[in-house]
């Protein structure tokens, strides 16, 4: 297998959007995961575009990309909404998310390829050693999807890929690394490179075993954030005027070190997107 084989399967809305537009996008995300666009709020186009300087067309282009990637819901023509997750919720998203990998996972180690193994092994190649910077941690982001996006072309299942960005979607997987922390961060790095060997060796049920051991981790962290997250939930219309943009989710008790975060990239479609990236 070679990069190129994996590189289509994405929807459309998943493209460069222009330098206004993947903006717009980024800063508008980040002010979803930190909470300043709060869970449930309503976003009305025709406003969004207005205050963003944007054409109708643009705007509805921006928040199809950010309903695609989980962050919006009930988008329509005129109007979506925040993304908010009951506790049950996102129990239930992370036992899909464990399923769905486990049947990934299970399925690559058949084949295993040594290229795909190199593939992964260089997507997850970054010091998280020293400090935990918000550039580390985007680029930390970017080489996690980028090792799941390899494992699931691996796969070679029609549209998997479209499948599971319904099912299970990126905005999931960025609030789950920023839920974790730290030393979550650098057990999640870990856990990514037993899977390399588990697959090598083709032992699925070791595979299994890792599995578990990090959904175990993953749910109280995630339940725990996603109740800081939700004690902001409002059912009015976001604040347009408000253009912070900060490091910290505004829910993060005072005092509490979190995970810094930046408004960071747009995931890369394919190998030659990611490697001509400028990430550590």
């Amino acid at each position: 297998m070679t990069a190129s084989d994996i590189d289509t399967g994405f929807f459309d809305s998943e493209l460069s959007l222009g330098d206004l537009g993947d903006r717009i996008f980024l800063e508008t995300r980040h002010r979803i995961q930190t909470g300043v666009y709060r869970p449930g709020q309503l976003i009305k186009l025709k406003n969004f575009a207005k205050s963003f300087q944007l054409s109708d067309q643009l705007a509805f282009q921006v928040t199809q990309a950010l309903s695609d990637h989980g962050y919006l819901v009930d988008w329509q023509l005129e109007s979506a909404r925040i993304i908010s997750w009951s506790d049950d919720e996102i129990v239930d998203f992370l036992t899909t998310l464990r399923e769905m990998a486990e049947f990934m996972l299970s399925k690559v180690s058949e084949r295993n390829d040594e290229d795909m193994l190199s593939m992964l092994r260089k997507a997850i190649d970054i010091d998280l050693s020293g400090e935990l910077t918000a550039d580390v941690c985007e680029a930390f982001q970017i080489r996690a999807w980028m090792y799941w996006h390899t494992i699931l072309y691996s796969t070679e299942v029609r549209n998997f890929r479209k499948i599971l960005l319904s099912a299970v979607p990126p905005v999931l997987r960025r609030r789950l690394i920023y839920s974790i922390g730290h030393a979550g961060m650098r057990s999640l790095q870990s856990y990514m490179k037993g899977l390399i060997k588990a697959i090598e060796q083709q032992d699925k049920k070791q595979i299994s075993l890792l599995a578990t051991h990090q959904w175990e981790k993953w749910v109280p962290a995630m339940v725990l954030q996603n109740s800081r997250y939700q004690s902001l939930a409002n059912d009015g219309e976001i604040n347009y005027n408000d253009s912070s943009l900060p490091e910290q989710p505004v829910f993060t008790p005072y005092g509490e070190p979190g995970t810094p975060m930046q408004v960071g990239f747009r995931e890369p479609l394919n190998w030659k997107d990611f490697e001509a990236m400028v990430i550590k």
